[in-house]
């Protein structure tokens, strides 16, 4: 893995929206260290009551969490 890329769709990224993307990532990253789901998986998606966040990591070893907020829905 190369970096770790958290970013939204929104206007801004919040700090309570960084944090929440920030641990997403972590969690992502020790599932793919243990193959928890099989070498091949690549993606994952996190919700709590206030936010979403989807990661993925590409071919270069990028893994980027993009964070949306749930209280616009």
């Amino acid at each position: 893995m190369k970096k770790v890329i958290v970013r939204t769709h929104e206007k801004e990224l919040t700090s309570d929206m960084w944090h929440f993307g920030y641990s997403c990532a972590n969690a992502f990253i020790s599932d793919l260290k243990k193959e928890t789901y099989g070498k091949d998986w690549n993606s994952c998606a996190w919700s709590n009551n206030y936010f979403e966040a989807f990661a993925y990591i590409n071919k270069n070893g990028t893994i980027s969490v993009c964070v949306t907020s749930k209280k616009d829905k």
